[in-house]
C-alpha cells in the first residue's frame, strides 16, 4: 500500500515535471518573440548609423513602454515556473529515495 502510494506520486510528480517543462519551452518561445518585437519596434524607430539620436522621444512611448513590459512579464513567468520546477524535481527526488528505502526495509 506504501509502495503503490509512493509510484503514484512519483508518476504525478512527474506528469507535472513535463507540463512544466512544456510551459518553459513556451514561455520562452513568447520571450524571443517579444525580444524581437521590441528591437524591430526600437530598430524602425532609429536612425542608421545614429543610435543615439532616435526619431521619436522613446521616454514618453506608450508603445516601447508596454513592449518592454511584456518582455519582463514573460521573464518574471519564467523564472517562477523554473522555480516550480525545481522543486517539483526535488520532490521527485525524495520520493524516489522514499521508494528505495522502503525496499530495503522490505
Amino acid at each position: 500500500m506504501i509502495e503503490e502510494y509512493l509510484n503514484q506520486r512519483l508518476e504525478n510528480l512527474n506528469s507535472e515535471k513535463n507540463k512544466l517543462k512544456s510551459q518553459l519551452l513556451s514561455i520562452r518561445s513568447s520571450i524571443s518573440s517579444a525580444k524581437l518585437q521590441l528591437d524591430d519596434y526600437v530598430s524602425s524607430n532609429t536612425r542608421p548609423f545614429e543610435p543615439f539620436y532616435p526619431r521619436k522621444d522613446f521616454a514618453y512611448d506608450d508603445e516601447l513602454a508596454s513592449l518592454n513590459k511584456s518582455v519582463t512579464d514573460l521573464s518574471n513567468n519564467f523564472e517562477n515556473v523554473n522555480s516550480a520546477l525545481k522543486s517539483v524535481e526535488s520532490e521527485i527526488s525524495t520520493v524516489q529515495s522514499c521508494i528505495l528505502e522502503y525496499k530495503k526495509l522490505k
